[in-house]
């Protein structure tokens, strides 16, 4: 008698079986473009992990100021993994498109919050993608940053 539950159950279990090597492997790749990153000296534009915290290394995340770099970027992107939410998604994570909850108008916060993921670029760590790949794919990031 399998019971959506049940089945539900099973394949957690199933995942949480794999996690550390999930989280081992989404760290080596993380790692990679971090390393291309700091190696141009471009480590202060990358999002920094807050002290206490213990991330699963699932996302990128990096500023680029120059709206010119940063379409170049996510236009690259898009031919290998895409982004990962921002800027692509960034209409449903941001409160300032909330309007259906919020004032918006009235929401200096929402408004500062929109400009500064506006400056942000986030790259999805995918198993799926060896870390050549991420390591060719950083080395390109960092060529139009530099």
């Amino acid at each position: 008698n399998f019971r959506m539950t049940e089945i539900s159950g099973s394949i957690g279990l199933a995942q949480i079986s794999r996690l550390d090597f999930i989280i081992s492997e989404n760290t080596n790749r993380y790692q990679v473009i971090l390393e291309a990153f700091a190696k141009e000296g471009l480590e202060d534009i990358v999002r920094d992990i807050p002290a206490g915290s213990t991330p699963s290394f699932d996302t990128f995340i990096f500023k680029v100021t120059d709206e010119a770099k940063r379409k170049e970027v996510v236009k690259l992107l898009n031919t290998v993994t895409g982004c990962k939410n921002l800027p692509g998604a960034i209409n449903w994570h941001c409160s300032f498109y909330w309007d259906h909850i919020i004032n918006t108008d009235n929401n200096k916060s929402a408004s500062d919050t929109l400009a500064l993921l506006r400056q942000h670029i986030a790259i999805p760590i995918s198993l799926k993608i060896s870390i050549e790949t991420y390591s060719q794919l950083s080395s390109r990031i960092v060529s139009f940053l530099k």
